[in-house]
């Protein structure tokens, strides 16, 4: 088999060896006719007094006419000629009658004079067909070229009309989120300067109270878009620990406002000892978004479920975590748009539950540093609600040392070394 493909390589080569001889410099066209006039002239020397012709003299006549078309066409019949007159007189004399060599000089001049110009068409259309291959080679690099730019052109638009859409997003929803807790702070504060000494100590601590929560909800907006802007930089490096994740649902559940954890009944299905790895600040993050979300979107007669469990039937074992609410449900059209910036349910934008729709969308990119997954499961049937869940490494990776690590207990106010 490899016997077989030398010899084709071979073939190749010879048959591809014409065709490399067209852009080879001038000096070494010159070369090759003075080379194949040594051949010619030596094969007319050694063979004409047994052959009884010339036919190696059109060896020069065909590598003039290749290199040179009907210049070397000219330029070689004039040499054959003196070759063969000088060769006659000097060497070839008395072999034949002169009638015989006048015959096969005529012969050979006509024979010559055909082959050559049958060799320079064929060197002109070769040279046609050559240069028309490199028009259509450099008109396909021009049309390639041309695609790139449009395609770049096309994409540098979308991506400005994106953040043109996103932009025009941010503020929309800023002006609307915004102004909700700005008016009812400027209504508190004008019902207390004008009615302030007449409000009892029980209403005038209502009215404080809640103007100071809708100033809280102002605060967490705008960490909420000043945590999405720094999402679009480099994230920082998860710090990789083991987490006792039903210790940091508890955590994270305590960490809620009095007021949203009493009126939401939580369901804790975590198993003790689970232990997962990542980063424990991004987890907590994750679930505080998952648990936020279900206590908006969940009625406060409905449970909300935190279950978790183990999967040791891939080849690295993973622990999802699983927040399931009872509300409304997400539509399957609009679950592929949850994890966007700014991205809200068209059940939301003429509602009254305040939000950038920014919780989910830090939570991915979040997720994506520690090489997790999170989705959502939803028939968007209310009263089903949604399951949103996030997977983690069971595991220590390979590139984390598991020396001197240390486990957060939720409640106990400081780290607890573990060996």
């Amino acid at each position: 088999m490899k016997q077989q493909e030398r010899i084709m390589t071979l073939i190749r080569s010879i048959y591809k060896l014409p065709l490399s001889w067209l852009n080879i410099p001038l000096h070494q066209r010159f070369l090759l006719v003075v080379f194949s006039y040594l051949v010619g002239i030596f094969g007319l020397v050694s063979l004409f007094p047994r052959t009884h012709n010339g036919a190696s003299m059109f060896l020069p006549i065909i590598c003039a006419c290749w290199l040179f078309r009907y210049r070397g066409l000219i330029v070689s019949m004039v040499l054959n000629g003196l070759v063969f007159q000088i060769s006659y007189y000097f060497l070839l004399r008395g072999l034949l009658p002169d009638s015989a060599f006048v015959e096969g000089g005529v012969t050979g001049f006509a024979s010559s004079l055909v082959l050559g110009l049958i060799v320079c068409w064929l060197r002109s259309s070769v040279d046609l067909v050559h240069q028309a291959r490199q028009q259509a080679l450099s008109a396909e690099e021009k049309r390639l070229l041309a695609q790139n730019a449009e395609a770049a052109m096309a994409e540098a638009y979308e991506r400005e009309r994106t953040l043109n859409t996103l932009k025009d997003q941010l503020v929309l929803m800023i002006n609307h989120e915004l102004r909700t807790p700005l008016t009812a702070v400027q209504g508190y504060l004008e019902l207390l300067t004008n009615f302030g000494d007449s409000l009892s100590p029980a209403d005038l601590s209502a009215y404080l109270h809640k103007a100071r929560a809708c100033c809280q909800d102002l605060t967490d907006l705008l960490e909420a878009t000043l945590e999405a802007a720094q999402m679009g930089q480099d994230i920082k490096a998860p710090q990789w620990l083991p987490i006792p994740l039903r210790e940091q649902v508890l955590y994270v559940i305590d960490s809620i406002d009095p007021q949203k954890r009493w009126s939401s009944r939580f369901q804790i299905e975590v198993p003790s000892g689970l232990i997962a790895w990542g980063d424990q600040q991004y987890l907590r993050q994750i679930v505080r978004n998952f648990l936020s979300n279900a206590i908006k979107y969940s009625p406060t007669s409905q449970p909300i479920i935190v279950s978790a469990s183990k999967d040791e039937r891939a080849p690295n074992p993973t622990i999802t975590l699983w927040v399931q609410d009872f509300g409304q449900g997400i539509s399957p059209q609009e679950i592929p748009l949850l994890f966007g910036m700014f991205v809200r349910l068209k059940r939301e934008l003429g509602g009254t539950i305040r939000g950038l729709g920014l919780g989910l969308y830090i939570s991915k990119q979040l997720i994506n540093t520690m090489g997790g997954q999170i989705g959502v499961e939803s028939s968007g049937i209310e009263g089903e609600g949604s399951r949103f869940h996030v997977t983690l490494p069971a595991e220590a990776p390979a590139h984390v040392t598991t020396t001197g690590v240390r486990l957060f207990r939720a409640g106990s106010g400081a780290d607890q070394e573990t060996a």
